[in-house]
This record gives structure tokens, C-alpha cells and sequence, in this order.
């Protein structure tokens, strides 16, 4: 192209993968000069499209504007019921005991056979 440096304008999953390979190969891909038009343009815009969207659904009818602003996961009722579940769950890992039992025999788990004294010795300095 006989031009010192290329200007390339990319959307964000082709920028990184440009950046990967330009960083594995610096010598070939010096001159490549990467953007990322499309993704930093819809980054300077999500708000104005997100107001339109919310404007469209009112004039439609189809869904009231105070609700359209709340998250499904973040009503009262759910913050409750995650609460009370993540509740159950530390409940339940501090109160639950191991199926082993407390033993300083080495033991082969599939068999169950129990290593002599020499080996377990040997394992225990190994540690």
C-alpha cells in the first residue's frame, strides 16, 4: 500500500483478537494501528438508545416507564427470596460434617486397603 502505518476500525471482539496476535507478532504487524469505531460509538449512544427504547414501549403501551427501569432480579421480592437461600446455604455448609472419618491411617479410597507403616512414614516426611 506504501503507506507508513495502516488505520484499522474494529468492533471489540476483532480488537482483541488483533491485539493478541499483534502482540505475538510485533515485527509483521508494527504498521497496524487499531480503533474501535463501532463498539466506542454504540458505548457514546447506549444511553440515547436506551431512552428511545423506554419512550417506544410507553407510547406502545406495553410496558408502563417505572417498571421498564426496574430489573426483574432487583424487586424486593426477589432480593428476599436469594437472602433467604443464600441463608440456607450457610446454614447448611456450617452445620454439615465430613463422611470421613478422622483417621492418621493412609488409605487407598478405591480399595480400601491400609498402606503399611513404613509407607505412611515415608508419605507423612514427604509432605
Amino acid at each position: 500500500i506504501q503507506q507508513p502505518d495502516i488505520i484499522a476500525v474494529f468492533d471489540q471482539a476483532i480488537y482483541a483478537k488483533l491485539l493478541d496476535v499483534q502482540w505475538k507478532h510485533k515485527e509483521e504487524f508494527c504498521s497496524i494501528v487499531p480503533r474501535m469505531g463501532a463498539f466506542q460509538r454504540w458505548f457514546l449512544s447506549a444511553h440515547k438508545k436506551a431512552e428511545m427504547t423506554n419512550a417506544c414501549r410507553s407510547m406502545a403501551g406495553t410496558v408502563s416507564a417505572a417498571a421498564s427501569s426496574v430489573h426483574p432480579d432487583a424487586t424486593y421480592s426477589r432480593v428476599c427470596r436469594d437472602d433467604a437461600t443464600v441463608e440456607g446455604l450457610v446454614e447448611l455448609l456450617q452445620t454439615w460434617q465430613s463422611p470421613f472419618a478422622a483417621s492418621s491411617e493412609l488409605v487407598n479410597i478405591s480399595s480400601g486397603v491400609v498402606a503399611t507403616e513404613k509407607v505412611t512414614a515415608d508419605t507423612s516426611s514427604a509432605l
